[in-house]
């Protein structure tokens, strides 16, 4: 396993970093993380939107926190809907959008 966090404080102390820099930074971490690679998370689904692509964008959220999701047209077939409220158990991998 890298440590990256020792490259990030050095940078971060050199100068600021741009916004590609920073989230550059923070996918290699998550991506690094193999409890991050495959997991399950629960909570509730908000304002999910199926665009022309087939791909589906929803909040998952519980009370104090909330993540970003997107279920693509390829893993949708054959599950219904989601809906908005509903309290879901989700499977996939969390990283940054670049």
């Amino acid at each position: 396993m890298i440590d990256l966090l020792p490259a990030l404080m050095q940078r971060l102390s050199a100068g600021v970093l741009s916004v590609s820099e920073a989230t550059g930074h923070i996918k290699a971490l998550l991506e690094d993380d193999p409890t991050l690679a495959d997991c399950w998370v629960r909570g509730e689904v908000s304002d999910p939107r199926t665009y022309g692509s087939g791909h589906t964008y929803f909040t998952l959220k519980d009370a104090e926190c909330q993540l970003k999701c997107v279920l693509f047209k390829q893993r949708a077939r054959g599950l219904d809907p989601l809906q908005h409220g509903r309290l879901y158990a989700v499977r996939g991998s969390i990283s940054v959008y670049e």
